[in-house]
């Protein structure tokens, strides 16, 4: 799995969860004490779901901005490292 279907699976399972969390704030369950055992939970998965979208988006950020500092090294297509005197990339196939 690549890093932009991950990110957008991890995206979409994010908006999932807090979809659910905003329904589920007006079932007259969750103001008992295990509801609101429940909805912790709830709230520990979504602030989970951040970090890990934020450190997939900086990897891809660093991927960026190396790919960018360094032209003749990295393809601008899928800023992968480049092997020096390289003609294609060799993971995309762009030509350089």
């Amino acid at each position: 799995m690549n890093l932009d279907s991950l990110s957008r699976t991890i995206s979409v399972a994010w908006l999932a969860v807090l979809v659910l969390r905003l329904i589920l704030a007006a079932v007259p369950y969750m103001s008992t004490p295990q509801g609101r055992t429940f909805m912790a939970v709830v709230n520990i998965v979504l602030v989970g779901g951040l970090v890990l979208i934020g450190a997939i988006l900086g990897k891809r950020l660093l991927k960026y901005l190396a790919a960018k500092t360094m032209r003749e090294s990295h393809c601008q297509q899928c800023y992968a490292k480049l092997e020096p005197g390289a003609r294609f990339c060799p993971v995309c196939g762009k030509k350089i």
